[in-house]
């Protein structure tokens, strides 16, 4: 998922003061969810792969 896209999806939102939980892919989201503790963004990274650049959640 790109950030435009979860951008997109955010806007549908309606209820915007609710928490945000993220999942591992063999995890139930219901069950094994975890709270975001804070996010930050990688714009470039020291070997000038790409390989980090992105947004990360980190769980609490």
């Amino acid at each position: 998922m790109t950030v435009e896209q979860l951008e997109v999806f955010l806007k549908t939102v309606k209820e915007k003061k609710k928490s945000v939980y993220f999942y591992g892919p063999d995890d139930n989201p219901f069950d094994d969810g975890i709270g975001v503790e804070n996010a930050f963004e990688v714009s470039s990274d020291a070997t000038a792969t790409g390989a980090f650049e992105g947004v990360y959640l980190k769980g609490n």
